[in-house]
């Protein structure tokens, strides 16, 4: 059949329905490129503003964003570190090879970086390929990464 535009174009509704379909699948597809490009852009200033952050006794004189440590509300309130507690200190002190000082402020501060990573690699899967699968495949990392984060910071 022929799919037209308009009445007499030989097109039924269900082949003028069926191309709104698709018409719909491609703006999501276009839309989902948009936001993983903006999450790439995110991604990747969170992964360079360690390198700027100057804490004493970790990082280097150089660097020009000169942090005083906020105190934390759960350990404030309840005595005791949070899971959260030291990823600052950490991932700055991974940045300036100090692995020994990350693993004592907190030991998931590299899994931190890791994710990182691994999300700023698979935000740009979307832009390159152009498949339907790949919005489920992102939905399924996500919620396997989610669930990750959950199991390790409650051990």
């Amino acid at each position: 059949m022929r799919i037209g535009s308009g009445v007499g174009s030989g097109a039924t509704k269900q082949d003028r329905a069926s191309t709104g379909f698709l018409k719909s699948k491609f703006v999501i597809l276009n839309e989902y490129k948009f936001v993983n490009i903006l999450l790439i852009i995110i991604l990747f200033i969170l992964l360079i503003i360690p390198f700027f952050i100057y804490i004493p006794n970790i990082s280097n004189e150089s660097n020009f964003l000169k942090l005083t440590m906020p105190t934390c509300f759960v350990k404030k309130t309840l005595g005791h570190n949070c899971p959260t507690c030291g990823i600052t200190r950490s991932i700055v002190a991974l940045y300036n090879n100090k692995w020994g000082m990350s693993i004592h402020f907190n030991p998931n501060g590299f899994l931190i970086v890791i994710a990182l990573v691994v999300q700023l690699l698979l935000r740009s899967i979307p832009i390159i390929v152009k498949k339907m699968w790949v919005p489920w495949m992102d939905i399924f990392q996500m919620t396997i990464m989610g669930i990750g984060f959950k199991v390790l910071f409650l051990i």
